[in-house]
């Protein structure tokens, strides 16, 4: 039973798409796992070297730079997330 609860969980979260969080400029999603989409200011110092939309996932996706603008950032971060979620399917076929 909470197997079947989970998948429907799961398949609800997936049909939604970006979901924002209680925290402004701050986005998740669900694709075999949970993936972040947040907007950080410029900061060398912590290793955001422009301002702009970053991704960070659960296949170890560490703040990737996105794009400047969310509707853009929303776009290229799903095609991202697409690409991961091919590749670590390819991987676990071999």
């Amino acid at each position: 039973m909470l197997r079947t609860d989970l998948a429907r969980l799961q398949t609800m979260a997936e049909r939604a798409g970006w979901v924002p969080d209680g925290r402004p400029r701050q986005l998740w999603r669900w694709r075999q796992g949970w993936w972040e989409l947040s907007y950080r200011r410029r900061n060398r110092e912590d290793g955001y070297l422009d301002s702009g939309w970053y991704l960070w996932g659960p296949d170890g996706t560490d703040g990737e730079w996105i794009a400047a603008h969310k509707a853009d950032a929303m776009i290229e971060a799903a095609q991202l997330i697409a690409k991961h979620v091919a590749a670590a399917a390819a991987e676990a076929k071999q």
